[in-house]
């Protein structure tokens, strides 16, 4: 996974994952992408920023209780 110090205008730089099970998402990537976490608090929801190469590069969740189903 390359380290970008820049991005273009409208190039992804952040993916933010809500699930319904963060821990089995965290796990999943974790093992296809070897990212680490660190996971915050309870009082922000157990959110995980994840890293590779000591580089943050994601984030993943609990699914937000407004999240609406975009069919």
């Amino acid at each position: 996974m390359p380290h970008y110090s820049s991005h273009k205008a409208g190039t992804l730089s952040w993916a933010d994952l809500g699930s319904t099970d963060a821990a089995t998402a965290r796990a999943f990537y974790s093992a296809v992408m070897g990212w680490e976490y660190e996971v915050l608090g309870a009082e922000f929801g157990y959110y995980a920023n994840a890293k590779y190469g000591g580089h943050f590069v994601a984030g993943i969740g609990g699914k937000m209780l407004n999240d609406t189903k975009l069919s």
